[in-house]
């Protein structure tokens, strides 16, 4: 529950309209679908990889889920094969949603078409609230046009607690939040996330390249959970890859192979196969230079608990970049 999706849709839905709540301690495929078929469940709120690592699941067929007809995904950009996927696998409509603590929310309706569900985040759901892009230098895009999706009205915050100069960097003169997401306003309203502008970066040869659109299509492949692209200046992208265990163990079973985490994780083969999901999960969606040509395969998740993710659960990028930072090095230094 430390998201505001699932605050919104799985708890202030249920408050409102008198709905029961089925809460899971899990994200296993198998636990969830055996909750839907067993409490019939009509709604629920998943982030892409869930969805993904659902739709992968061998046994899906075993399960009724036929009283599935809504879910709300967002924390993460849903590729548009992820969407159709989805509504044709599982029999359901799609809403793609985009949300932040700070308060700009965007999503998908039910009578919008495949175009709308697939490619963008849909209109604002507060229709107080105003969009819109902003350029360089703050000043209003076109529909159409490309900048920073900002947002100003009543389901915006007012600023964060004691602290000035995040609230001058964070909002506009005239009071826009800044969400640091680049986007496009359609003619029609439709918002389409393009990129993040705080993560991009170049790399040796001067092509830009947005980490998060790559990481959160890696993180679609079976056997991949979280994942952080790096190459900042550097000739090429490295991946430091959290692989999916239960997928994991559940193949070397299958293989013969040690179940030790640790061990299979430094095993050549499997550092082989994860690379080969990741490169083959990229492969017709990005340019030749933007896929990473080597991984690191890590043995523990990114968590609260080692200090790698944030309160609202997102990665502390350079924190995992600076502890792994020996590893990464010796990645590049192989090529010498």
């Amino acid at each position: 529950m430390g998201h505001n999706l699932a605050l919104l849709v799985g708890v202030t839905a249920c408050v409102f309209f008198g709905a029961k709540q089925v809460l899971l301690d899990s994200t296993r495929p198998a636990d969830f679908l055996a909750a839907v078929q067993k409490e019939r469940c009509t709604r629920t709120a998943l982030v892409p990889t869930l969805v993904s690592r659902i739709l992968s699941f061998e046994e899906l067929d075993r399960y009724d889920v036929s009283s599935l007809n809504k879910i709300y995904v967002g924390a993460a950009n849903s590729p548009p094969e992820l969407v159709r996927a989805a509504e044709e696998k599982l029999g359901v409509l799609y809403v793609n949603a985009f949300g932040m603590v700070e308060g700009p929310c965007a999503e998908t309706r039910p009578p919008d078409d495949l175009y709308a569900r697939t490619s963008t985040i849909g209109r604002p759901v507060c229709p107080y609230d105003t969009f819109a892009t902003l350029d360089t230098e703050g000043r209003p895009t076109p529909r159409g046009v490309e900048g920073e999706l900002a947002a100003k009205g009543p389901g915006i915050f007012t600023g964060y607690f004691r602290n000035p100069q995040a609230n001058m960097q964070s909002f506009t003169p005239d009071g826009f939040f800044r969400s640091g997401d680049l986007a496009i306003i359609e003619e029609s309203g439709l918002i389409r996330i393009t990129g993040r502008i705080k993560e991009q970066y170049k790399l040796e040869n001067g092509k830009f390249c947005f980490p998060v659109s790559l990481e959160e299509n890696i993180c679609l492949a079976s056997f991949v959970q979280q994942a952080v692209v790096y190459g900042l200046n550097r000739p090429y992208n490295v991946c430091i890859v959290v692989p999916d265990f239960d997928v994991l163990l559940d193949y070397a079973k299958e293989k013969g192979l040690p179940t030790d985490i640790k061990t299979l994780v430094e095993r050549e083969d499997i550092i082989h196969m994860i690379s080969e999901a990741v490169t083959g999960q990229l492969k017709g969606k990005f340019g030749g230079y933007e896929i990473p040509k080597k991984f690191i395969i890590l043995p523990e998740a990114f968590s609260l608990d080692n200090g790698m993710l944030t309160q609202t659960m997102k990665l502390k990028r350079k924190v995992i970049l600076d502890k792994l930072n020996d590893r990464i090095e010796a990645l590049y230094k192989e090529d010498k």
